[in-house]
């Protein structure tokens, strides 16, 4: 797999709280290789 290309590793269930507001999911890979990411979302409700 080259450098800028992805693949499919896997889905995520996240449950979050019967409410509104900002929520982030932090993501963190280690092992061999290490990585990590951030999403940031609003929940309306």
């Amino acid at each position: 797999m080259g450098r800028d290309e992805c693949v499919l590793v896997g889905t995520l269930h996240w449950r979050v709280p019967d409410a509104s507001g900002p929520a982030a999911l932090h993501l963190r890979l280690t092992g061999p290789v290490e990585a990590s990411n951030r999403y940031d979302a609003v929940i309306f409700g």
